[in-house]
């Protein structure tokens, strides 16, 4: 290796590790879009069980059953709509 590029080498490689350096201690600002939303709307948002039906069950009966789970997933899915405009609210989206 050439001598006039002995000196410069090892300056460069210290420049570079004060600049690196200062970058690792002065943290990082949070994203302004990175936020954890809160867990409401999930525990709105959960599964609705279908109705059980057995043989020999009279046929109003399992229609009734089908007839509020579906009113049930109807109102949670309203309810989950709201919840996520009002995060959207909160949080600033458009």
């Amino acid at each position: 290796m050439n001598a006039r590029y002995r000196l410069p080498t090892p300056v460069l490689a210290a420049l570079l590790m004060t600049t690196l350096g200062g970058c690792a201690n002065s943290g990082t600002l949070p994203s302004p879009l990175r936020a954890d939303p809160p867990a409401a709307c999930e525990a709105i948002l959960r599964e609705v069980a279908p109705p059980q039906v057995r043989a020999g069950d009279d046929i109003r009966v399992v229609t009734a059953k089908g007839a509020v789970t579906i009113r049930t997933a109807n109102s949670r899915i309203r309810a989950g709509r709201e919840c996520v405009a009002g995060q959207r609210q909160a949080y600033g989206a458009r």
